[in-house]
Protein backbone atom coordinates (compact mmCIF):
# COMPACT_ATOMS: atom_id res chain seq x y z
CA UNK A 1 0.00 0.00 0.00
CA UNK A 2 1.36 3.39 -0.95
CA UNK A 3 2.14 5.82 1.84
CA UNK A 4 1.13 8.89 -0.16
CA UNK A 5 -2.32 9.56 -1.59
CA UNK A 6 -3.66 12.15 -3.96
CA UNK A 7 -5.54 15.14 -2.60
CA UNK A 8 -9.15 14.13 -1.89
CA UNK A 9 -8.50 10.39 -1.81
CA UNK A 10 -9.45 8.46 1.33
CA UNK A 11 -8.56 5.04 2.65
CA UNK A 12 -12.24 4.04 2.84
CA UNK A 13 -13.35 5.42 -0.47
CA UNK A 14 -16.62 3.47 -0.72
CA UNK A 15 -17.57 3.90 2.95
CA UNK A 16 -17.38 7.50 4.11
CA UNK A 17 -18.75 9.02 0.93
CA UNK A 18 -21.68 6.59 0.74
CA UNK A 19 -22.53 7.32 4.39
CA UNK A 20 -22.63 11.05 3.71
CA UNK A 21 -24.79 10.51 0.62
CA UNK A 22 -27.27 8.44 2.64
CA UNK A 23 -27.47 11.14 5.30
CA UNK A 24 -28.27 13.68 2.60
CA UNK A 25 -31.04 11.43 1.26
CA UNK A 26 -32.60 11.19 4.75
CA UNK A 27 -32.52 14.96 5.23
CA UNK A 28 -34.00 15.72 1.81
CA UNK A 29 -36.73 13.07 2.04
CA UNK A 30 -37.91 14.06 5.52
CA UNK A 31 -37.83 17.76 4.63
CA UNK A 32 -39.79 16.98 1.46
CA UNK A 33 -42.57 15.40 3.53
CA UNK A 34 -43.09 18.73 5.32
CA UNK A 35 -44.69 21.90 4.07
CA UNK A 36 -42.35 24.34 2.36
CA UNK A 37 -42.81 26.75 5.27
CA UNK A 38 -41.81 24.13 7.86
CA UNK A 39 -38.16 23.53 8.75
CA UNK A 40 -36.98 20.17 10.05
CA UNK A 41 -35.31 20.33 13.48
CA UNK A 42 -33.07 17.68 15.02
CA UNK A 43 -33.15 18.71 18.68
CA UNK A 44 -35.99 17.53 20.89
CA UNK A 45 -36.80 21.05 22.10
CA UNK A 46 -37.18 22.59 18.64
CA UNK A 47 -38.82 19.48 17.19
CA UNK A 48 -41.44 19.51 19.93
CA UNK A 49 -42.12 23.25 19.63
CA UNK A 50 -42.05 23.81 15.87
CA UNK A 51 -43.23 20.49 14.44
CA UNK A 52 -44.99 18.41 17.11
CA UNK A 53 -47.03 21.19 18.73
CA UNK A 54 -47.21 23.96 16.13
CA UNK A 55 -48.00 21.78 13.11
CA UNK A 56 -49.41 18.70 14.85
CA UNK A 57 -47.00 16.20 13.28
CA UNK A 58 -44.97 13.37 14.76
CA UNK A 59 -42.17 11.35 13.21
CA UNK A 60 -43.22 7.71 13.16
CA UNK A 61 -40.93 4.73 12.65
CA UNK A 62 -37.66 6.02 14.06
CA UNK A 63 -35.76 2.97 15.46
CA UNK A 64 -35.61 2.87 19.25
CA UNK A 65 -31.91 1.94 19.32
CA UNK A 66 -30.73 4.84 17.12
CA UNK A 67 -30.03 8.29 18.53
CA UNK A 68 -32.42 11.04 17.42
CA UNK A 69 -30.16 14.01 16.84
CA UNK A 70 -28.45 15.80 13.99
CA UNK A 71 -27.53 13.12 11.47
CA UNK A 72 -23.85 14.01 11.74
CA UNK A 73 -24.04 12.41 15.21
CA UNK A 74 -25.57 9.20 13.84
CA UNK A 75 -22.36 7.37 12.98
CA UNK A 76 -21.90 4.02 11.32
CA UNK A 77 -23.01 2.95 7.90
CA UNK A 78 -25.23 0.23 9.36
CA UNK A 79 -27.30 2.72 11.40
CA UNK A 80 -27.63 5.19 8.55
CA UNK A 81 -28.58 2.39 6.13
CA UNK A 82 -31.33 1.23 8.50
CA UNK A 83 -32.83 4.71 8.52
CA UNK A 84 -32.74 4.81 4.73
CA UNK A 85 -34.45 1.41 4.52
CA UNK A 86 -37.21 2.52 6.90
CA UNK A 87 -37.60 5.72 4.91
CA UNK A 88 -37.80 4.00 1.51
CA UNK A 89 -40.26 1.41 2.85
CA UNK A 90 -42.57 4.18 4.07
CA UNK A 91 -42.32 3.19 7.72
CA UNK A 92 -40.34 6.34 8.67
CA UNK A 93 -42.73 9.19 7.95
CA UNK A 94 -44.60 12.16 9.40
CA UNK A 95 -48.16 11.50 10.56
CA UNK A 96 -50.64 13.70 12.45
CA UNK A 97 -50.63 13.41 16.22
CA UNK A 98 -53.61 13.56 18.55
CA UNK A 99 -54.66 16.19 21.05
CA UNK A 100 -53.88 13.78 23.89
CA UNK A 101 -50.33 13.39 22.59
CA UNK A 102 -49.93 17.16 22.29
CA UNK A 103 -51.09 17.67 25.87
CA UNK A 104 -48.56 15.08 27.05
CA UNK A 105 -45.82 16.85 25.05
CA UNK A 106 -46.69 20.20 26.62
CA UNK A 107 -46.23 18.64 30.04
CA UNK A 108 -43.08 16.72 29.04
CA UNK A 109 -41.44 17.66 25.71
CA UNK A 110 -39.46 14.40 25.72
CA UNK A 111 -42.70 12.63 24.81
CA UNK A 112 -42.43 14.20 21.35
CA UNK A 113 -39.02 12.68 20.64
CA UNK A 114 -38.93 10.07 17.86
CA UNK A 115 -37.37 6.92 19.25
CA UNK A 116 -36.18 6.38 22.80
CA UNK A 117 -32.61 7.72 22.63
CA UNK A 118 -31.97 11.46 22.44
CA UNK A 119 -29.73 14.19 23.84
CA UNK A 120 -32.38 15.63 26.15
CA UNK A 121 -33.82 19.11 26.17
CA UNK A 122 -31.71 22.06 25.10
CA UNK A 123 -31.88 24.87 27.69
CA UNK A 124 -32.27 28.46 26.54
CA UNK A 125 -28.88 29.94 27.46
CA UNK A 126 -29.29 33.34 25.84
CA UNK A 127 -27.36 34.99 23.06
CA UNK A 128 -23.60 34.79 22.66
CA UNK A 129 -23.22 38.48 21.82
CA UNK A 130 -24.81 40.02 24.92
CA UNK A 131 -23.02 43.32 25.71
CA UNK A 132 -20.74 42.70 22.77
CA UNK A 133 -19.95 45.33 20.19
CA UNK A 134 -21.54 44.22 16.93
CA UNK A 135 -19.82 44.75 13.57
CA UNK A 136 -22.42 47.21 12.31
CA UNK A 137 -22.13 49.35 15.42
CA UNK A 138 -18.34 49.25 15.19
CA UNK A 139 -18.29 50.55 11.61
CA UNK A 140 -20.82 53.28 12.40
CA UNK A 141 -18.78 54.40 15.40
CA UNK A 142 -15.52 54.49 13.47
CA UNK A 143 -17.07 56.44 10.60
CA UNK A 144 -18.55 59.04 12.94
CA UNK A 145 -15.67 59.59 15.37
CA UNK A 146 -12.62 58.54 13.32
CA UNK A 147 -11.17 56.86 16.41
CA UNK A 148 -11.33 53.45 18.10
CA UNK A 149 -13.99 52.75 20.73
CA UNK A 150 -13.26 53.78 24.29
CA UNK A 151 -14.16 50.47 25.92
CA UNK A 152 -13.59 46.92 24.83
CA UNK A 153 -16.84 44.97 24.63
CA UNK A 154 -16.10 41.33 24.01
CA UNK A 155 -19.25 39.88 25.52
CA UNK A 156 -19.62 37.54 28.52
CA UNK A 157 -16.48 35.87 29.85
CA UNK A 158 -18.00 33.08 31.94
CA UNK A 159 -19.14 29.76 30.53
CA UNK A 160 -22.80 29.05 29.84
CA UNK A 161 -22.59 25.69 31.56
CA UNK A 162 -21.59 24.86 35.13
CA UNK A 163 -19.54 21.71 34.83
CA UNK A 164 -19.78 18.94 37.45
CA UNK A 165 -16.16 19.67 38.42
CA UNK A 166 -16.91 23.35 39.09
CA UNK A 167 -20.02 22.42 41.07
CA UNK A 168 -17.99 19.97 43.17
CA UNK A 169 -15.39 22.67 43.90
CA UNK A 170 -18.12 25.05 44.98
CA UNK A 171 -19.43 22.49 47.47
CA UNK A 172 -16.02 21.98 49.09
CA UNK A 173 -15.12 23.62 52.37
CA UNK A 174 -13.63 27.04 51.83
CA UNK A 175 -9.92 27.26 52.53
CA UNK A 176 -8.42 30.30 54.29
CA UNK A 177 -6.90 32.77 51.89
CA UNK A 178 -3.48 34.33 52.34
CA UNK A 179 -5.22 37.71 52.51
CA UNK A 180 -6.92 36.67 55.74
CA UNK A 181 -5.29 36.56 59.15
CA UNK A 182 -6.95 35.17 62.22
CA UNK A 183 -10.15 34.56 60.29
CA UNK A 184 -10.60 38.29 59.54
CA UNK A 185 -9.71 40.13 56.33
CA UNK A 186 -7.18 42.94 56.52
CA UNK A 187 -8.92 46.13 55.36
CA UNK A 188 -6.36 48.80 54.62
CA UNK A 189 -6.91 52.48 54.19
CA UNK A 190 -7.10 53.38 50.55
CA UNK A 191 -8.84 55.61 48.10
CA UNK A 192 -11.73 53.17 47.83
CA UNK A 193 -13.50 52.36 51.12
CA UNK A 194 -13.83 48.65 51.75
CA UNK A 195 -11.12 47.70 49.29
CA UNK A 196 -9.13 44.63 50.29
CA UNK A 197 -5.41 45.33 50.53
CA UNK A 198 -2.46 42.99 50.88
CA UNK A 199 -0.26 43.55 53.91
CA UNK A 200 3.14 42.00 54.53
CA UNK A 201 3.01 40.59 58.07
Amino acid sequence: MSTFRNLGDTLRDDYARMEMRLRGEIRQTLTGQLDVRVTMHWTVSRFCKDIYLRHGLKLEGWPDDILFADLSRVTGRERVSRLVEELRAGRLRFVPNTETEREAARADPLCASPGKINLGLTPCLGRDDVKKRRPGQQRKHDAATKRPPRYMRNGPKSSKWVTPEAEARAEEAERPNELFRGGRPYMGLGSRPGMLHVRNF
